[in-house]
């Protein structure tokens, strides 16, 4: 199965990181099966239990945040990637 965001094909992976940072900036990489995961898929996936009150926010390539609990899923094509 693959995934297309705004015209554009991810290419097929057995892992997409992600990173994601804490209430302290730290930085922890998690990797998904998911290209396209949801915000409770990203809780569970750092040991989070969804409805315990976390937010989850993607860094867009605009300079802006976007609440993925309210987006309901990840848009890969508008979010900020790692130099890394």
């Amino acid at each position: 199965m693959s995934a297309h965001l705004n015209s554009r094909s991810l290419r097929p992976a057995a892992f997409y990181r992600i990173v994601v940072l804490d209430d302290q900036l730290s930085e922890r990489h998690v990797d998904l099966t998911d290209p396209v995961p949801t915000a409770r898929q990203i809780l569970q996936a750092v040991g989070f239990r969804p409805g315990d009150g976390y937010s989850v926010y993607a860094i867009l390539t605009s300079g802006e945040f976007e609440d993925l609990l309210k987006a309901g899923v990840i848009d890969p094509a508008k979010v900020v990637r790692s130099a890394r």
